[in-house]
């Protein structure tokens, strides 16, 4: 995941009686793509999957697919975008 824009906040909170950091991040409206890195915020294209956690874009999807199938883990696509909707809202509707 690419840290890029990201907001990270410390604070110390609780657990189990005993203190903590809390590490909070909020993405914003950044997309990257967890396989290139390469920014999509402002893209129109469609396309693209959600394999485990990871946003795969569309111009990835075809080299992700094959990977995930030469290690039979096609189970874990929990999502594909659909079509005609822009793969930054996509991700930013699925976080």
């Amino acid at each position: 995941m690419s840290l890029k824009g990201v907001k990270v906040t410390k604070s110390v909170g609780e657990f189990m009686g005993k203190k903590c950091t809390v590490i909070t991040l909020d993405p914003g409206n950044n997309v990257y793509c967890d396989y290139c890195d390469e920014d999509w915020t402002s893209r129109p294209e469609t396309g693209g999957i959600l394999f485990q956690s990871k946003a795969i874009c569309p111009n990835c999807v075809a080299r992700a697919r094959k990977s995930i199938a030469g290690y039979g883990e096609e189970q874990f696509i929990r999502g594909e975008c659909p079509e005609g909707m822009p793969f930054a809202d996509w991700v930013r509707s699925i976080r």
